[in-house]
């Protein structure tokens, strides 16, 4: 029986690789989707409707999980407000990121959408210290 050595730096390192992978193939599902939404919006299609089309999309599986699963809708009662408090913001950040979209050339608002979690870093470190 092995213990540690290549057997562990091997799945390390697939587990590295298949992290990579992830976080490439999601950049290129953004990039798809900022075009199609460029797309909508040149049809006349408003970034509102675009984020109800989206929440729906995201809602329906989401709401049937939950119900399946029995988890309270709004979740445990002491973090309810936190939980309604982050679905607010995440509806705003949602409406404000298709909008940027909608708003600016495409290579320019997928740059600058970009670099949050550049800036949550930065706001953390001053925050949390």
């Amino acid at each position: 029986e092995q213990t540690g050595g290549m057997g562990e730096a091997t799945n390390r390192c697939s587990s590295q690789n298949a992290a990579l992978f992830l976080m490439f193939l999601s950049g290129v599902f953004f990039s798809v989707m900022g075009i199609f939404i460029k797309r909508a919006s040149d049809e006349g299609i408003s970034s509102f409707q675009l984020v109800f089309i989206r929440a729906v999309f995201q809602g329906v599986p989401v709401f049937g999980f939950i119900m399946y699963k029995r988890i309270p809708f709004f979740g445990n009662p002491e973090i309810r407000p936190w939980v309604v408090a982050r679905g607010i913001i995440g509806g705003f950040a949602s409406i404000i990121y298709y909008t940027t979209i909608v708003l600016l050339p495409l290579g320019d608002s997928v740059t600058l959408l970009s670099i949050h979690p550049v800036v949550t870093v930065l706001i953390a470190r001053v925050v949390l210290k």
